[in-house]
């Protein structure tokens, strides 16, 4: 694979309705732009149940006891340009268009090779003093049966993000791994109507989240089959969270300063499960193949802009399905291809005695603001892999120290750096009957890049 030139295979790369839902949805909003999800690498879509890298070893922890070096790997996107056309019954069609550098908030990966048997990760980041700011202008929202225009302002500051994997290879052919993730910070956010006058909102608050990773992996043909399976046992989402909003009970617009408090734990045991292989043809491709289960929590609550209540939130369990393509075309260059399908997890919600609330306003300005896909979506990327710095030391010997091979025989490279292009694509609809009837249309080009180093 990507992470393995030249290892084990010649020539092969081995109105109160807006504060309510402002409060329910913000700390979502702001958990998704700094954790992201357990990714590998977008140039292959992001296939990581059987891959050799050190930030795969996020999504299956026993890709840790696979690395045959120390390894540093960090992949993200650093430019993008997107366009949303929306459209509500009866009212006026809106596209919003942007492009530019994208924010690179993707946590590394760093695997350390203590021995042949023993692979320990680590990365913490401490509190930092920078500020993620984010504002959108002219957000286009529904709200009680009239269009509205909002302006969107969010500023987090990232209060510490760690990960730990303990990665052990029990055979030459199997691999068993845990990790941990943890994520905390601090947030405020501010939503204004774009026409300017008093503020619906301001918000305060802070996010903590746990996730605890088993995973295995497993050669079921040497040389040809790899197996990886994995599954998040334990999450956990703590949020604290206070408003200031005239829609407040008690408040008013010359008097807003009203505070609204709410807290909340949520603890889910085996909340996704992913599984995955690796298959090698000849000596110049291999095809990477995931499947993610998701496991929605259904007893959620949010609030619907249709009845003005709180109510269960529509939410479905989905299968995401992830696939790469790496391909050898000359010793030091790997083609990459990937494709991925992420299905929604949010319905579009019902009326009736017993509702449910869907896909509406507060979902559109999470998208809008460039925190969160529109989805269901379809991405497609290619790029090129490119190592340097080649070298001729082998794997650690079965004592622990590095054995050296021949100058004769092919190196392996210390480096490898990768780019590309990747392509997004997502509509939705929802019909009369759901809590925001409306389409959206997203489309995006991004240029993801990577980076690989062995020691």
């Amino acid at each position: 694979m990507l992470s393995e030139l030249y290892q084990g295979m010649p020539g092969h790369f081995p109105p109160r309705c807006l504060r309510s839902s402002l409060i329910l949805r913000i700390s979502t909003v702001i958990l998704f732009v700094v954790s992201g999800t357990a990714d590998a690498d977008p140039l292959i879509g992001d296939a990581a149940a059987a891959y050799s890298t050190a930030d795969a070893a996020e999504a299956n922890p026993a890709n840790a006891a696979f690395l045959d070096y120390t390894q540093f790997s960090y992949a993200a996107e650093i430019l993008k340009s997107d366009t949303i056309d929306i459209r509500y019954p009866n009212f006026t069609p809106t596209t919003l268009s942007s492009s530019g550098v994208a924010t690179p908030l993707n946590k590394p990966g760093f695997i350390w090779r203590a021995n042949p048997q023993i692979s320990l990760g680590a990365i913490l980041v401490p509190p930092l003093p920078v500020t993620i700011n984010i504002k959108k202008n002219r957000v286009p929202v529904v709200v009680v049966g009239t269009q509205n225009y909002v302006d969107l302002t969010v500023a987090a500051k990232v209060r510490g993000i760690g990960t730990a994997t303990f990665a052990y290879r029990v055979s030459d052919r199997l691999g068993l791994g845990i990790g941990a993730n943890l994520l905390a910070l601090s947030f405020t956010a501010k939503m204004v109507p774009s026409s300017g006058g008093t503020p619906l909102a301001d918000l305060d608050g802070s996010v903590r989240q746990l996730a605890i990773v088993l995973g295995s992996r497993f050669v079921a043909i040497p040389g040809i089959l790899q197996l990886g399976l994995a599954a998040t046992v334990l999450s956990q989402d703590s949020k604290v969270l206070n408003v200031s909003s005239p829609f407040v009970a008690g408040g008013s617009a010359s008097d807003p300063a009203q505070r609204d408090g709410s807290k909340s734990q949520d603890l889910q045991t085996l909340s996704s499960i992913l599984v995955g292989s690796q298959i090698t043809i000849g000596a110049r491709l291999r095809l990477l193949a995931d499947l993610r289960y998701t496991r929605a929590d259904k007893s959620q609550v949010s609030f619907s802009l249709v009845t003005l209540k709180k109510g269960t939130q529509d939410l479905h369990d989905t299968l995401s399905v992830r696939s790469g393509t790496l391909l050898n075309l000359t010793p030091n260059m790997n083609l990459m291809l990937g494709f991925r399908y992420e299905p929604s997890s949010i319905g579009p919600g019902s009326r009736g005695d017993t509702p449910l609330v869907g896909f509406g306003t507060v979902n559109l300005v999470e998208i809008l603001a460039g925190l969160a896909p529109i989805t269901p979506y379809t991405m497609l990327a290619a790029g090129v892999q490119i190592g340097l710095m080649p070298s001729h030391y082998n794997r650690l010997s079965t004592s622990g120290k590095l054995e050296k091979k021949s100058q004769n025989s092919p190196p392996y490279f210390k480096l490898l750096l990768e780019t590309g292009v990747a392509y997004s694509y997502a509509s939705i609809g929802i019909d009369k009957s759901g809590e925001l009837p409306g389409t959206y249309v997203y489309r995006k080009i991004g240029v993801p890049v990577g980076i690989i180093y062995r020691f």
